[in-house]
């Protein structure tokens, strides 16, 4: 293992995947509860998928009572250094450096391309050995070097692809399951806002909080197709 990859696995190693888990607790009112009818729609729609969320967990209801506790969201906790971010610039600086003969397909080509499976990789491989002991019956057109180099060159990428792809799976995952934590957090505080805020000169920034959410919501919604005749 080189040391730029040993540097960069251990300093990413929290990265895990998805597994809930909850260590903060907060207090939820029912009377804060943003509803339809007063809060905006995105607000609203996002809080609802919140509790769907939440009740697919296996949350018991608590008793009925003006004040109750739940767990909040805390899917992973991470604090990466300035240490270990400097470090982990470097190694990606190197991994770039030592692989600048990687391309990159277009789209087109990768789905129009001849691909090698699994299974289809013992016979390339069967097929190669083949025609290098058997010279005689190769056309010049054929050029049994260049795919002896290519094949030396699918091993030696193969060896650290499934570590790189592991880690960046990992990487997605936490930038994933941060913010949801950070949305589930936000739309929480939002609700303890509509009780508390009257009393603390906050309703004027709750109601633009909600606002911009209703906005943003309502842009990344694709318009419905109008309908034929």
């Amino acid at each position: 293992m080189s040391a730029s990859s040993a540097l960069t696995s251990a300093n990413l190693y929290a990265m895990t995947s998805l597994a809930p888990t909850a260590t903060r607790c907060r207090l939820w009112h029912r009377a804060g509860a943003p509803t339809p009818g007063n809060t905006p729609q995105g607000v609203a729609g996002a809080i609802g998928r919140l509790s769907t969320q939440r009740s697919l967990r296996g949350t018991q209801a608590a008793p009925s009572t003006d004040t109750e506790i739940v767990m909040s969201q805390n899917l992973i906790s991470l604090a990466l250094t300035a240490e270990q971010l400097t470090a982990i610039e470097g190694a990606l600086a190197t991994l770039e450096e030592n692989l600048t003969g990687l391309i990159a397909l277009q789209p087109a080509q990768r789905r129009s391309l001849t691909k090698m499976g699994d299974k289809s990789e013992v016979f390339c491989r069967q097929t190669l050995k083949l025609l290098q002991q058997n010279p005689q019956v190769v056309p010049p057109s054929l050029d049994v070097a260049e795919a002896a180099a290519d094949l030396v060159a699918f091993d030696q990428i193969g060896s650290f692809l499934l570590r790189l792809t592991r880690l960046s799976e990992r990487a997605e995952d936490t930038s994933t399951a941060l913010g949801s934590d950070l949305m589930s957090f936000a739309l929480e505080g939002y609700g303890l806002l509509r009780v508390s805020g009257h009393n603390q000169g906050l309703e004027d920034l709750r109601r633009d909080l909600g606002t911009r959410f209703a906005r943003r919501a309502a842009h990344a919604t694709p318009e419905p197709a109008p309908a034929t005749a």
